[in-house]
Protein backbone atom coordinates (compact mmCIF):
# COMPACT_ATOMS: atom_id res chain seq x y z
CA UNK A 1 0.00 0.00 0.00
CA UNK A 2 2.76 2.45 0.83
CA UNK A 3 3.97 2.75 -2.76
CA UNK A 4 0.44 2.88 -4.17
CA UNK A 5 -0.94 6.02 -5.75
CA UNK A 6 -4.67 6.62 -5.90
CA UNK A 7 -6.14 9.07 -8.37
CA UNK A 8 -9.23 10.97 -7.25
CA UNK A 9 -11.54 12.26 -9.95
CA UNK A 10 -13.84 14.85 -8.44
CA UNK A 11 -15.47 18.16 -9.19
CA UNK A 12 -13.38 20.46 -7.00
CA UNK A 13 -10.60 20.71 -4.43
CA UNK A 14 -12.97 20.80 -1.47
CA UNK A 15 -14.40 17.40 -2.43
CA UNK A 16 -10.87 16.04 -2.82
CA UNK A 17 -9.64 17.23 0.58
CA UNK A 18 -12.76 16.05 2.42
CA UNK A 19 -12.44 12.65 0.73
CA UNK A 20 -8.75 12.06 1.47
CA UNK A 21 -9.20 13.14 5.07
CA UNK A 22 -12.00 10.58 5.51
CA UNK A 23 -10.29 7.85 3.44
CA UNK A 24 -6.90 8.09 5.13
CA UNK A 25 -8.58 7.83 8.55
CA UNK A 26 -10.63 4.86 7.34
CA UNK A 27 -7.54 3.08 6.01
CA UNK A 28 -5.49 3.93 9.10
CA UNK A 29 -8.23 2.57 11.36
CA UNK A 30 -8.25 -0.66 9.34
CA UNK A 31 -4.52 -1.20 9.92
CA UNK A 32 -2.92 0.69 7.01
CA UNK A 33 -0.86 2.84 9.36
CA UNK A 34 1.53 4.06 6.67
CA UNK A 35 -1.16 5.78 4.62
CA UNK A 36 -0.78 9.54 4.13
CA UNK A 37 -2.38 12.23 2.03
CA UNK A 38 0.52 11.90 -0.42
CA UNK A 39 -0.87 8.55 -1.58
CA UNK A 40 -3.76 10.44 -3.21
CA UNK A 41 -3.59 12.67 -6.26
CA UNK A 42 -6.37 14.97 -7.39
CA UNK A 43 -6.97 14.68 -11.14
CA UNK A 44 -7.22 18.36 -12.01
CA UNK A 45 -6.44 17.71 -15.67
CA UNK A 46 -5.82 14.87 -18.06
CA UNK A 47 -2.06 15.43 -17.80
CA UNK A 48 -2.08 14.10 -14.22
CA UNK A 49 -2.97 10.62 -15.53
CA UNK A 50 -0.45 10.45 -18.34
CA UNK A 51 2.45 8.05 -17.89
CA UNK A 52 0.76 5.75 -15.37
CA UNK A 53 -0.06 2.12 -16.07
CA UNK A 54 -3.06 0.51 -14.39
CA UNK A 55 -4.15 3.58 -12.44
CA UNK A 56 -6.39 3.03 -9.43
CA UNK A 57 -8.62 5.50 -7.72
CA UNK A 58 -11.99 6.91 -6.98
CA UNK A 59 -14.76 8.88 -8.66
CA UNK A 60 -16.30 11.11 -6.01
CA UNK A 61 -18.63 14.04 -5.54
CA UNK A 62 -19.56 16.03 -8.60
CA UNK A 63 -17.19 14.24 -11.00
CA UNK A 64 -20.02 13.84 -13.53
CA UNK A 65 -20.04 17.63 -14.04
CA UNK A 66 -16.51 17.77 -15.41
CA UNK A 67 -16.07 18.96 -18.98
CA UNK A 68 -13.06 16.69 -19.61
CA UNK A 69 -14.70 13.38 -18.69
CA UNK A 70 -14.46 11.84 -22.14
CA UNK A 71 -10.71 12.45 -22.27
CA UNK A 72 -10.22 11.17 -18.71
CA UNK A 73 -12.10 7.96 -19.47
CA UNK A 74 -10.18 7.46 -22.70
CA UNK A 75 -6.87 7.85 -20.85
CA UNK A 76 -7.94 5.48 -18.07
CA UNK A 77 -9.07 2.87 -20.59
CA UNK A 78 -5.82 3.11 -22.57
CA UNK A 79 -3.69 2.85 -19.41
CA UNK A 80 -5.61 -0.11 -17.94
CA UNK A 81 -4.40 -3.64 -18.65
CA UNK A 82 -7.04 -5.45 -16.59
CA UNK A 83 -9.87 -6.42 -18.97
CA UNK A 84 -12.51 -6.45 -16.22
CA UNK A 85 -11.50 -2.97 -15.07
CA UNK A 86 -11.44 -1.76 -18.68
CA UNK A 87 -14.99 -3.06 -19.28
CA UNK A 88 -16.14 -1.42 -16.06
CA UNK A 89 -14.69 1.95 -17.12
CA UNK A 90 -16.36 1.66 -20.53
CA UNK A 91 -19.68 0.88 -18.86
CA UNK A 92 -19.38 3.91 -16.54
CA UNK A 93 -18.40 6.11 -19.48
CA UNK A 94 -21.41 4.94 -21.49
CA UNK A 95 -23.77 5.31 -18.52
CA UNK A 96 -22.72 8.93 -18.06
CA UNK A 97 -23.38 9.67 -21.72
CA UNK A 98 -19.87 10.88 -22.41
Amino acid sequence: MLDKKYFVICGNDDEFFRFIKKKTKELYDSGETGITYSHFTCVKSLDVLRGYANPSGYFIGSWRNRTDLKEIFQQLIIATNDSYKKEYLIRIMNDTGV
